[in-house]
């Protein structure tokens, strides 16, 4: 799995993987993009079918556990921010992201 990183000024940097040929996005930098502090209590609401935890290099090199969500629930997280960006947030993610994603794998 090839972890790709989207960056954007507003949201930050956010990590994807494609596992079984189905995006998936970092739960933790989505929820620092929307400003939701608890990233398990946004886990544990979420449809856990589409959560997985996938091993990534932090920026000190370190090997760490990252918990990653499918599409289906990005949208169910992106529904719980109440920050005023969440749709800009959700046209950058389906007008560039996920058609990178889905263009080049």
């Amino acid at each position: 799995m090839e972890l790709q990183i989207f960056s954007n000024s507003e949201f930050g940097e956010i990590r994807t993987i494609a596992k079984d040929n189905e995006p998936m996005f970092c739960l933790a930098d989505v929820c620092k993009a929307l400003e939701i502090t608890h990233v398990t209590d946004v886990k544990n609401r979420l449809k856990q079918d589409g959560v997985g935890t996938t091993e990534v290099i932090d920026s000190l090199g370190r090997k760490q556990k990252a918990t990653f969500i499918n599409e289906s629930n990005l949208y169910k997280t992106i529904f719980q921010s109440r920050k005023e960006s969440a749709e800009r947030f959700t046209e950058w993610v389906t007008g560039e992201v996920l058609p990178s994603i889905r263009k080049n794998g």
